[in-house]
Formats: structure tokens, C-alpha cells, sequence
């Protein structure tokens, strides 16, 4: 994988795809029991079979099952470019391209009522107030995930003739962006910037301090069962899906006609004007 050239032009695949392609090994293990495909076995009827198979004997969206059959195509190509020997009807096969960076039309987001919430609750617990931190620095920056924690540190902002910014290379698409550092950001720069941690955790932290600050507004949403290890959907207390994601959402939401279009689609990664909304 550190060979393979990447969307950025550079050579090695992400964290993040490289989980990507072990989930699709696993559900590719599984389809061809107890056959034993070859690559030129992968025919176009042969995809549209495993598509079919994601959706109804699996249950996946449709975004997800064509997320693996298009990362299946993926593999043959680079398997082509090895000249290994690919079906003779593959060239056809077609799928519906997935904006997945777009696809958050249902997730949760944070109201500023609940965010003040948030603010009051008291914690002397060091790692929850640090949690907390990193969660209003996500609402008010849009940033999250490992781009939340490891670019908003001290050496990122800067003084510019518009005022303090942060400058920062986002790790999607490696591209350089300028976040304005609203009063919230400001505030918590000024008291001292919260410390790494590991998302996992963070988002265990956050789920935590949401539930003792009464973030509980019954909401359906997605949440993956402990036992099926699936997406499920139905109505549950707010405080479940909040985490670092939820940031990026928020920020767009509560800034939508308060800072120009343009710039928060630059900060938040959004594509289309109305998944701001």
C-alpha cells in the first residue's frame, strides 16, 4: 500500500482507506464461499452479483454496498496494471458515484442551547474538561476527527490583517484553509489550548459529558448494535451521537448566513451549499 500513488499525487494509502479495503476483504471472504474467484472472474454480471448480494444478504445501504463494489474495481484495475488478467466485459461495469464526503444529511448537530449546556455543566474531572474542549473547538471551528486534534495547536494561528486565523492543511485532501477564530475559539486559546488525545476516547468523553449535561432530546439516528455490529435506526437520547464528527455539521448549521457561504464550505469540506442547512 505505501506504493500505491493517492488522491493527493503522493505515494501510500491512508489510515482510512486502508480500512476501507480490509472491510471490503472481509465481506469479499465471505461472498465467494465457498467459490475461489479470480480475478478475471469478476465479470460484470459477476459485480452486479455482489452489489445485489451487499444489499439484500447483508442489509448495507446503498451507499455502503456501492462503496465496496467500487472499491473492488478498484482493486482489479491496479491487479490490470500488474498485468494480471481481468474479465473482457469489465470496462462496463457501472456504478453510481457516492458523494460519501456529502452523505451527513442526518447527522446529529449541536443547537446553542446545547451548547450552553455543555459550557455550565461543572466537571473536576481533567480528562472530561478537556474533552470538552476539543468538543466546543470542533462546533466552532469545523474541524474533527484526527484534523480537529492534531492541527489546532498554538504554532496554527496566526495574526493576519483580517484578525487571528487558523492556518492549517486539512487532512482530507490535503488542503490549506483559513479558520477565522471566533469568540469561543479565542476564549479557549486564551486559557490554554486542550491536550491530544485518541478520537476513540475523545468520543467516549464527549458522549459522557453530553449525557451528564441533559443533551437529551430523543432523536433517530443511526448507532452500530454492540451484538450484529450494524447500523441501526430508530429514536434514542441526542447524547449517543454526538462525537467529534459532530462538529463539522454544527459549525455549518450555526454559521449559515452569519459567515460567508464560501468560507464555511472551505473550512467544513462540504461540497453543496445545501447540506449547510
Amino acid at each position: 500500500s505505501h506504493k500505491i500513488k493517492n488522491a493527493k499525487g503522493a505515494k501510500g494509502l491512508s489510515y482510512n482507506r486502508l480500512k476501507s479495503y480490509k472491510g471490503l476483504k472481509v465481506s469479499f471472504t465471505e461472498y465467494q464461499k465457498p467459490k475461489n474467484l479470480k480475478i478475471k472472474n469478476l465479470t460484470k454480471k459477476e459485480f452486479e452479483k455482489f452489489y445485489d448480494w451487499l444489499i439484500d444478504e447483508k442489509e448495507y445501504a446503498d451507499s455502503t454496498a456501492t462503496k465496496k463494489a467500487t472499491d473492488l474495481q478498484a482493486v482489479v484495475r491496479y491487479a490490470e496494471s500488474k498485468e494480471v488478467e481481468i474479465s473482457t466485459d469489465f470496462k462496463s461495469v457501472k456504478f453510481d458515484k457516492v458523494a460519501t464526503y456529502d452523505d451527513d444529511m442526518d447527522v446529529i448537530t449541536l443547537s446553542l442551547s446545547d451548547i450552553e449546556k455543555i459550557e455550565n455543566l461543572s466537571l473536576t474531572n481533567e480528562a472530561l474538561i478537556n474533552a470538552r474542549k476539543w468538543l466546543i473547538l470542533a462546533c466552532f471551528t469545523g474541524q474533527r476527527g484526527t484534523a480537529l486534534t492534531t492541527r489546532l495547536v498554538k504554532e496554527n494561528f496566526e495574526n493576519t490583517k483580517d484578525g487571528l486565523k487558523i492556518s492549517i492543511k486539512q487532512i482530507k485532501g490535503n488542503k490549506k484553509i483559513s479558520i477565522p477564530v471566533l469568540p469561543r475559539t479565542k476564549a479557549i486559546l486564551e486559557s490554554g489550548l486542550p491536550y491530544k488525545i485518541s478520537t476513540q476516547i475523545l468520543n467516549k468523553h464527549i458522549k459522557t459529558i453530553c449525557e451528564d449535561a441533559e443533551v437529551d432530546e430523543m432523536i433517530l439516528g443511526n448507532k452500530v448494535d454492540p451484538i450484529t455490529k450494524r447500523n441501526v435506526k430508530k429514536l434514542r437520547p441526542k447524547f449517543n451521537y454526538i462525537g467529534t464528527h459532530t462538529g463539522r455539521r454544527t459549525f455549518a448549521t450555526l454559521h449559515y448566513n452569519k459567515i460567508p457561504t464560501p468560507m464555511i464550505m472551505k473550512v467544513t469540506g462540504h461540497s453543496k451549499e445545501v447540506n449547510l442547512r
